[in-house]
């Protein structure tokens, strides 16, 4: 399983989006900055919860549309 953190802005500090071999998709775990992720993630967007993504430009997509962030900043906050 690859973690990176996700650069997106009011989303940073705890944030992070990668890869997971064991289910062959990208994933992002999403946090607001000022939130608490002791329960986890507010956003946990994973297979179980949205269909298998296969490219990161279809996670910054996703993201995109859940955050309402344009996809251009999602797409640069990602840094692939």
């Amino acid at each position: 399983m690859s973690i990176r953190p996700l650069a997106l802005a009011g989303w940073e500090d705890l944030s992070t989006w990668g890869y997971d071999e064991g289910v062959g998709s990208f994933y992002a775990q999403l946090t607001r900055n000022g939130h608490s992720d002791d329960d986890g993630p507010e956003l946990w967007l994973t297979p179980l919860a949205i269909p298998v993504v296969r490219s990161p430009e279809e996670l910054a997509d996703i993201i995109a549309r859940r955050t309402a962030v344009p996809l251009t900043d999602v797409l640069a906050a990602m840094r692939f």
